[in-house]
């Protein structure tokens, strides 16, 4: 299996520079437990498939939500995951060819804004962080320059989750020198939950798997 493929992670040496850590480099730390940001474009993308998220997208997610957490993993959602396994309403193509790819990403100002906000890593439910007609992959070079590692090809699964409360736990294999690893992320978040016979309320812990069905 090739390390990009399926719900995978790009490490910060993939577009970083060999300086940069690989798979098997990212700190414990940067990949357990991580507070988890959700930011909806679905309307957004929707609309125009090579939609690029704004800082202005996520300024209005700070306003509603309060400021993003130092140490976060931001998770961009465009709801482009309904779309696997057809891989022409995936990728906007059923060619090889890039040129003709159309999925919605993560504009280089806004990859440059969350890098101020020290978060860990960054994620998307579709094929690449940089939109299907970004063939620059700025976004790309600018996380992976700042050691923040990139998720693709996220579950839409993504749903059951909200904006903000919940953490992320993803653990590649400890592959030396590799710039990815397919993965599967795990996210957690507790809420109260009331008893069927109404005798008392308790706190429920659910488990949501992020990582697409693959073969």
């Amino acid at each position: 299996m090739a390390t990009h493929t399926g719900t995978h992670m790009d490490a910060p040496n993939h577009f970083g520079g060999k300086d940069k850590w690989s798979i098997a480099d990212i700190p414990l730390e940067n990949l357990i437990e991580r507070p988890l940001v959700i930011v909806d474009v679905v309307g957004q993308s929707q609309s125009q498939r090579d939609y690029q998220t704004t800082v202005d997208d996520l300024m209005e997610w700070e306003q509603k939500n309060g400021p993003i957490e130092s140490g976060s993993v931001v998770i961009i959602r465009t709801g482009w995951s309904r779309f696997w396994p057809n891989k022409l309403d995936y990728f906007g193509t059923d060619t090889t060819d890039d040129k003709l790819a159309h999925f919605p990403g993560l504009h280089p100002l806004a990859a440059r804004w969350l890098v101020g906000k020290e978060i860990v890593g960054v994620g998307i439910d579709g094929p690449s962080i940089d939109c299907g007609q970004c063939n620059d992959y700025m976004s790309h070079v600018i996380l992976n320059e700042n050691n923040i590692y990139i998720l693709e090809n996220l579950d839409q699964s993504i749903f059951d989750i909200n904006p903000v409360g919940a953490t992320l736990t993803v653990l590649p294999m400890r592959l030396s020198d590799s710039s990815g690893c397919p993965v599967r992320p795990i996210a957690q978040f507790s809420h109260d939950h009331h008893s069927m016979n109404d005798e008392f309320d308790f706190i429920k812990n659910t488990i949501v798997n992020l990582s697409m069905p693959f073969s």
